[in-house]
């Protein structure tokens, strides 16, 4: 249960740095309005899909973390049961990092060259400044 309530922070955590995120956008030379129309575009319809694999996963986990409690099971029983929840999760982070990297892709066919970079440059900080926190 502890784990279940660690996961939900974390994902509440994340939530909250995506939020940050959405200010990507304005931190860009020379952006123009029609850049920031279709860039965030792009991120509402990703999100989505990010969001739901996302929900997905912390069901899954919640899902291990029951199979560990059920005292009903056989060992046998509920090893296959985790293994099959693991193999799903595995599955589904790398659905998320292919539509990530679908995103970023449509990313750069609307920002110049430069403003993907400054972009980039500004994920990889809050990245750091979000991995620097669950550090502590």
């Amino acid at each position: 249960m502890k784990k279940v309530f660690i996961l939900s922070l974390f994902c509440m955590l994340l939530s909250g740095v995506s939020a940050f995120a959405a200010d990507d956008f304005e931190t860009l030379k020379d952006i123009s309005p029609a850049q920031k129309q279709q860039l965030t575009l792009i991120k509402t319809t990703y999100k989505q899909q990010l969001d739901s694999i996302d929900n997905s996963i912390m069901s899954y986990n919640s899902k291990i973390e029951q199979v560990k409690q059920d005292n009903d099971k056989t060992p046998e029983q509920a090893e296959l049961l985790t293994g099959a929840y693991e193999r799903n999760i595995e599955s589904l982070k790398n659905q998320k990092k292919l539509i990530e990297t679908e995103m970023e892709n449509k990313y750069k066919t609307v920002l110049t060259d430069e403003q993907f970079k400054q972009y980039r440059a500004h994920q990889m900080v809050v990245e750091n400044a979000f991995n620097t926190f669950l550090q502590k």
